[in-house]
């Protein structure tokens, strides 16, 4: 008797299962892969976040200490604008301050050129604290040359404005005293026989008060 041999069809199944089991490993090992790669750029960003944050603190940290001095500053100027002392029984009153300015008895029409016909105006300004000592300033100087004639309106002949710094390179002092020369260029006006009036107005640039003086000015005749 012969034996006849079938195929087995339980091979089959059992192969696909093997090539199955195969795929799932791969695709496993894959995702594993992809896993690992992941910390790594993880770590890149990382490592950006913290520079960013390190530069961000230092940033911050150069603001604040800005910030600090600008207060500072600004603390100092609201003590000096309210005159506060920092020594014990000294008022603001007793600090020394602008109380006057006046125009000096030596000033008038001069003749820088020497041809016998005054052509400036010069003008010694003495700056003054409540004590009548010297004092030296910072501000803005205005002269004023007015003619005031009978029957007739005020007619201004100059004005000259210096700044706080033009007036601050006028200061002098030597034998004659201490105090501010400003000369103002009369121009056309030198011939003027008339006696006039010289204003002098002064605003300090501490306290923003204005001053002022006016002296009568005689034109000498021209030749």
């Amino acid at each position: 008797m012969r034996m006849v041999r079938r195929p087995n069809r339980g091979v089959g199944a059992a192969e696909r299962g093997r090539w199955f089991g195969v795929g799932v490993t791969v695709a496993a090992l894959a995702i594993v892969s992809g896993c690992e790669l992941g910390p790594k750029n993880f770590l890149n960003d990382n490592d950006s976040l913290r520079r960013q944050a390190i530069e961000l603190d230092a940033r911050i940290e150069q603001l604040e200490q800005d910030l600090a001095m600008k207060s500072a500053q600004i603390r100092r100027m609201a003590e000096l604008s309210e005159h506060k002392p920092t020594m014990l029984g000294v008022t603001w009153q007793d600090l020394p301050r602008l109380d006057s300015v006046r125009v000096g008895r030596y000033s008038g029409v001069t003749d820088t050129n020497g041809d016998g016909i005054g052509d400036t105006l010069r003008l010694y300004v003495h700056t003054r604290d409540q004590q009548g000592r010297f004092l030296p300033v910072l501000g803005q100087a205005v002269v004023q040359l007015v003619v005031i004639e009978p029957g007739e309106a005020p007619r201004q002949l100059v004005e000259q404005t210096y700044s706080p710094l033009e007036f601050d390179r006028a200061y002098r002092s030597g034998f004659t005293g201490t105090h501010y020369t400003l000369d103002v260029l009369l121009g056309n006006e030198t011939g003027v026989n008339v006696g006039a009036t010289a204003k002098l107005t002064f605003t300090d640039a501490g306290s923003g008060a204005v001053l002022t003086h006016e002296i009568p000015v005689i034109f000498e005749p021209g030749p």
